[in-house]
This record gives C-alpha cells, structure tokens and sequence, in this order.
C-alpha cells in the first residue's frame, strides 16, 4: 500500500513539473491568441453581432401590421343641428358630449426600399465596428511583439554573460591554486573576482528588466509567466516580401466606404414614395353616422400614398447625398495616403531585412574569428606574454560579439514579424 502511495505521489508530482515546463515554453503566435483572447475583444465582437441581431430584428418589423388602440373623449359647446321642421319627423342633434376607441391599423405595402436599405446600413455598421476591433488587435499585437522580443534579446545576452562568468569562474580556481603555489598574485585574483561580482551586476540588471518585460506581457495576457519562460525565436529565414496589404486600418477604412454606400441608399429610400394598407375599427358615440344619438360600432378600411416632394425646394435630399459623396471622397484619399504611407513603410522594412541578414553573416565570421584569436590569447596568458587584464578584454570582446550576433538575430526576426504586421498578414 505504501509503495503505491509513493507511486502515485511520483507520478502527480513529475506530471506536475511537466506541466511546469511545459507552460514555461512560449512562442510569439501563443502570446498573439492569449492576448486577444484575455482583452475586451472577443466580448466586443460579440455584443456587436448581438446588437446587429437586434437591429435586424427591430427592422423586420417593419414588415408586420402596425396595430394600436386609441381613445377619445369630448365635450363641444356646439354640435350640428336641423332647424328646418320636417313635418312627421324629428331630427334630434346628437349629444354634445362624445366618445370614441378605436383599433387602428397600418400594413406597409410599399416602404420605398426603406427597410431593405436600414436593414443593409446595419450590417455595414457592424462591420465597421468589427473593423475597428480588429484594429485594436493589430495594435495589441504590436505591443506584444515589442516587449517579446525585448525579453529574447535579454536571454540570448544573459546566455553570453552566463559563459563568460563561466570561463571567469575557471581562471579563479585555477588563479586559487596559483596563488597557493605562490606563482601568482592576490591582485590578479582580486581582478578576477571583481570581474565575477561585475557580471553578477549586468546579470542582475537583465533579471529586472526582464521580469518588467514579463510583467507587461502577463498584463496583456492574463498569464503568469516567470523569469525561466523561453522566448522562441521565429526562422530568420521566414521571409517573402509581398504588396498585397490587408491591414487592419484598410479594412476599416473599406467598412466605411460601404457604410457611406449604404447610406446613400438609405437616404434615397427616406424620400421615395410609400403606400400603406390602412384600417379603422371603432366604437362610439356618435359613430360614423354624426346625426346617431346611441353608441355604435364602425370600420374604415383605404389606402394612405405618401409621396414626399418638399425636397425638391429644400434640397434635403440633395444636401445629405452631397455630404455623403464628401465623405467618401475624404474617405477614397485617405485610403490613397495609407496605402502609399504603408508601401513605403514596407519597403524600408524590406531593406532593413536584408541588412540584418548581411550584418549576421558578418557577425558570424567576427564570432568565429575572435574565438580563434581568444585561443592563442589565452596561450599567451597563460604563458605570461599577456597581461590578465589583457586578456580579460579579449575574452568580453568575444562576449560583446556575441551579443551583437545575439541583436542583429533578434532584431531580424522581429523586423520580419513587424514586415508581416505592416503587411497585415499575422
């Protein structure tokens, strides 16, 4: 039984760690889904399709029968009256007090296109408000892309602080054991350590501003990542240049275009004619006879045209149509502008992505090169040709190298996700 327990206890807890790690290992696109998926966007994008449900709704119901009861009651100082006798027969004037309820029908038969053109105006501007929530996306993505690959560019310079300290570490034992033989000084073996105590420093100063960057990212995200996450870097090599823009900034831009398009329609449809079935159920007194005295039901049934004509000499149609053909014009220029901007915006990008990959293959040869020379230097330290101090500055001039490298990487696979966010494709 008590093995059992052990089992079982081992079994939950290396699950446990498994688990750990594996939510300590990251990826930019993850990050991207977390984000959006943690912010107001998804609970927007739903209110707006629950809103444009309700909007198409409150239109269809301008294709139902308008019903409504109404009331009146009455006292007039005067009613109409016979004065001329009619021998064999009275006439009585109806009473001067009068009542009346009614139950009033109205049936569209011909709305102008009006709901057709409300019901499309509504849907263009649920677009338009998706638009704009796809916006705020792209500029959360930006966000997180930024402060990602800040945090990759700390772990590859921590990786080659980390080695330096390393080697350091191996010339204090080694300066140790001198110093015991007496084949070497205190000082030099103070100069080693105060080396080890600056490393600390600079890695100290990289776990701060890391943990900020985390920070930030578990804000967006709603994650609680630590300092031990690992931020994967995209291929280098990942990388098409393209012209085909489907920014999110477009994409608005478009929606109200077709909003406007929309309008225009809806407008129009305000001032086209209209029939309508209308109807009159009624009981009172009098009824549709004046001249009854008892109370009486009645019904009326037509139809009501309405043909508005005032805009021809307000020039109400004419005006809110030249406000919206402006409108789309400022509309059409500044689509023109943004698409001209982003090009441009594109091909520096592109340029920028070709000089990272020179500067790495650059970087490379420099890494290979110093680490070949560190070799013979550390010969000639050991040998004593060379001073420690010397040597010390050779050794972080392999690290400074190293940390370039380390840049320029980063720094490409940024600017190509960057490329792919002016480009609108992630």
């Amino acid at each position: 039984m008590n093995s059992q327990k052990i089992f079982f206890f081992l079994t939950v807890t290396l699950f446990n760690v498994t688990l750990l790690k594996a939510q300590e290992l990251t990826n930019l696109e993850e990050l991207f889904e977390k984000a959006i998926s943690h912010g107001t966007s998804v609970n927007q994008s739903q209110l707006i399709n629950q809103a444009l449900s309700i909007n198409q709704e409150n239109a269809n119901a301008n294709y139902l029968p308008k019903l409504s009861i109404n009331g009146a009651a009455s006292y007039q100082t005067d009613v109409t009256s016979f004065k001329v006798p009619i021998p064999g027969i009275e006439i009585l004037p109806p009473f001067k007090d009068q009542y009346k309820v009614t139950l009033d029908l109205q049936q569209n038969i011909y709305d102008g296109g009006s709901t057709t053109a409300l019901k499309k105006f509504n849907a263009a501007s649920s677009k338009v408000e998706l638009a704009k929530v796809e916006h705020e996306n792209t500029q959360l993505k930006e966000a997180i892309a930024q402060l990602y690959y800040s945090a990759a560019l700390i772990d590859r310079q921590k990786e080659n602080i980390e080695a330096l300290k390393r080697q350091v570490t191996l010339k204090i034992e080694r300066s140790e054991d001198l110093l015991k033989l007496g084949t070497t000084t205190k000082l030099a073996l103070q100069q080693l350590q105060t080396k080890i105590m600056e490393l600390d420093q600079q890695l100290l100063d990289l776990k701060f501003k890391k943990n900020g960057i985390i920070s930030g990212i578990n804000l967006l995200t709603g994650l609680s990542l630590t300092e031990e996450v690992n931020f994967e870097i995209n291929s280098i090599a990942d990388f098409s240049p393209s012209t085909n823009l489907s920014r999110t900034e477009l994409k608005l831009l478009q929606a109200q275009q077709a909003l406007l398009s929309n309008s225009t329609n809806l407008i129009k449809s305000k001032y086209a004619p209209k029939l309508a079935l209308v109807g009159t159920l009624g009981y009172g007194r009098p009824g549709l006879n004046f001249l009854a005295r008892d109370f009486d039901t009645y019904g009326i049934i037509g139809l009501n045209l309405k043909i508005p004509i005032d805009h021809f000499y307000t020039r109400g149609m004419k005006n809110e149509l030249r406000l919206n053909d402006i409108q789309h014009m400022r509309i059409d220029e500044q689509l023109e502008q943004f698409t001209t901007t982003q090009k441009v915006k594109l091909s520096a990008q592109e340029n920028e992505i070709y000089r990272l990959r020179s500067a790495i293959v650059t970087d490379e040869a420099i890494v290979k090169m110093k680490s070949e020379m560190l070799v013979v230097i550390e010969d000639q330290f050991t040998n004593g040709i060379i001073t420690q101090r010397e040597y010390l500055e050779e050794l972080e001039q392999v690290t400074m190298a190293k940390n370039t490298a380390a840049l320029h990487e980063v720094q490409l696979a940024q600017a190509i996700i960057q490329y792919q966010l002016l480009l609108g494709t992630l």
